[in-house]
Order: C-alpha cells, then sequence, then structure tokens
C-alpha cells in the first residue's frame, strides 16, 4: 500500500496474507474494519497516519496476525481503536495508540521502539516485552510484563496499574523474579 491517501468507510478488509504500507495516509469512518488476521502480515516501514477522521461510529483495526513498526524514526498514529491478540512489533521510532489499545492475547513487543498512548492501554492478557519506553498509562489485569530479552529496560512514562491477574518478570542479578 503506497501512494497517496487511502479511505474506507463502513467496509472490511480482511488480510490473509502480507501487506506492506509503505507511504499515504489511511483515513477511515463509519465502523470500518481492518483485520490481520491469524498468520497475515502487516508491516510499515515509515511514519503515517491510520486516522479516524471523518466521522460515524469509529473505525477498529483488529490484529490476530503480526504488526510491525519496522521503519521510520518518527511516529505512526493509529486514530482507530486497535484490538490485539497477535504480536506488534516496535522496531523504530514511535507507535502511537490514540484511539485505544486492547490487548486480549499475543504480544506488544519494544525492539528499538516505543509506544505512545493518549488513552489507557488495557492489557487483558498476553505479554509487554522488550527494551523502550510506554508513554501511557497501563492497566495490566490479565497480562505479563517482561521487561527486556533477558535482561533489560522497560520504562512505563505514566501510572502502571498491575491488577490481580497480572503478572511482572524481571531479572535481578541474573536470576529471572517474579511479582504477582
Amino acid at each position: 500500500m503506497s501512494d497517496g491517501t487511502k479511505s474506507f468507510s463502513g467496509a472490511q478488509i480482511n488480510n490473509a496474507g502480507a501487506a506492506t504500507w509503505t507511504a499515504g495516509n489511511f483515513n477511515s469512518r463509519g465502523g470500518a474494519i481492518f483485520n490481520n488476521q491469524a498468520g497475515a502480515t502487516f508491516d510499515t516501514d515509515f511514519n503515517g497516519n491510520f486516522a479516524f477522521n471523518q466521522g460515524g461510529v469509529r473505525t477498529q483495526f483488529n490484529n490476530a496476525g503480526t504488526f510491525t513498526k519496522s521503519g521510520g524514526t518518527g511516529t505512526t498514529t493509529f486514530s482507530t481503536a486497535l484490538n490485539n491478540s497477535g504480536t506488534v512489533n516496535v522496531d523504530s521510532g514511535t507507535l502511537a495508540f490514540n484511539g485505544g489499545y486492547t490487548q486480549t492475547a499475543g504480544v506488544l513487543s519494544l525492539d528499538g521502539g516505543d509506544v505512545s498512548s493518549t488513552s489507557v492501554l488495557a492489557i487483558q492478557g498476553g505479554q509487554i516485552i522488550g527494551d523502550g519506553t510506554l508513554f501511557a498509562d497501563v492497566n495490566n489485569t490479565g497480562g505479563t510484563i517482561s521487561p527486556g530479552f533477558s535482561a533489560g529496560q522497560l520504562t512505563v512514562d505514566g501510572d502502571l496499574d498491575l491488577g490481580s491477574g497480572s503478572d511482572w518478570f524481571m531479572e535481578i542479578g541474573g536470576l529471572a523474579q517474579s511479582t504477582q
């Protein structure tokens, strides 16, 4: 997907293969849904906007496959709701969730990039792993937060709420530790 602005309204797009977003923004409205299906990949290598900016019911990006921000040192912004049950890799720049981020399973992995959000990151399952900064409030009610890739540093620049169903794993002095 390159060149120019892409617009969709009230439609559903199902990606079952390999999609690469290299240029141009997305404009959406009217309850449009983009499904990155299990086994599918969606890669963006630049700083674009996947925007909910045309009114109506908020659009959604549902990720059950692998979404990767692989390039661009600036910010790629989602003002649509992003629901993750697959893998989200942030390898470069910043991935901004300004329409909400809910994770029910899978992984949010910071490996060279950061995450920001204007709303609370809702971690209901799965993991947050890696080295980087979460510029957001995080509400972990059923997932696991594990800094680094044995060992590393994960910074939360916001409030961190660890619910009774959450886990926090860290390495201290080379030994794995867990708190609940």
